[in-house]
């Protein structure tokens, strides 16, 4: 059978483009990974507020690490040793409880985390999609509402963009859900660098 084989008559042309790592899917963890890849790393905040009445567990391993910890050098399955939630994947539930602290207790605080940007820390890569960036979203009618404050859905590095001017600002206090069309604009609009994140969401690729 081997002899009857044919050898492959396909030939990688000049222009290909190699990278360390391809991201499948361009959606909201599709981004997040892209954000993270472009060298923003998460540290840990250096004070808990004491009277955020988050898994006290998770308060005694976090206060046993150095202030400003850099969490991507932390043991990560330690952290979220016991905790509980909507997910049975230990990652998202202690990236929930850092990012919106006590948000099912319908808490509204700032996260445990803060992003910074480290361009020792970039890896080249290239995320993959369909369609426009934000994935399924994209495909939801315009009137659809979601059962979770607006906050909930803001992606690193917590900054949403305006419509108008295309430049990061402060997002208003979210309103008890938030319409489909409200949460495009901001991925439609150019990515571009914003202070010391380059947010390096692009290169995109339509399929």
């Amino acid at each position: 059978m081997r002899d009857n084989m044919k050898p492959c008559q396909h030939t990688l042309s000049d222009d290909v483009i190699y990278k360390e790592v391809v991201v499948i899917g361009n959606g909201p963890s599709g981004l997040v990974t892209s954000f993270m890849l472009a060298g923003n790393v998460p540290y840990l905040k250096r004070e808990i507020p004491e009277d955020l009445p988050i898994d006290e567990m998770l308060r005694a391993r976090l206060l046993n690490l150095p202030p400003g910890q850099n969490l991507l050098e932390t043991d990560l399955m330690e952290l979220a040793e016991g905790l509980e939630g909507r997910s049975q994947n230990p990652f998202p539930l202690l990236m929930d409880n850092l990012l919106r602290p006590c948000a099912d207790l319908g808490f509204h605080a700032d996260p445990l985390i803060e992003w910074k940007y480290d361009v020792e820390k970039q890896v080249e890569h290239v995320v993959l999609g369909r369609g426009p960036p934000g994935g399924a979203w994209h495909s939801f009618p315009a009137e659809l509402r979601t059962l979770s404050p607006a906050a909930w859905l803001a992606l690193p590095p917590h900054a949403s963009v305006c419509a108008d001017t295309g430049s990061p600002s402060s997002p208003p206090p979210a309103p008890a859900g938030a319409r489909r069309g409200r949460l495009l604009p901001p991925l439609r609009a150019p990515l571009q660098p914003a202070g010391p994140y380059l947010l390096l969401f692009i290169p995109f690729i339509y399929l």
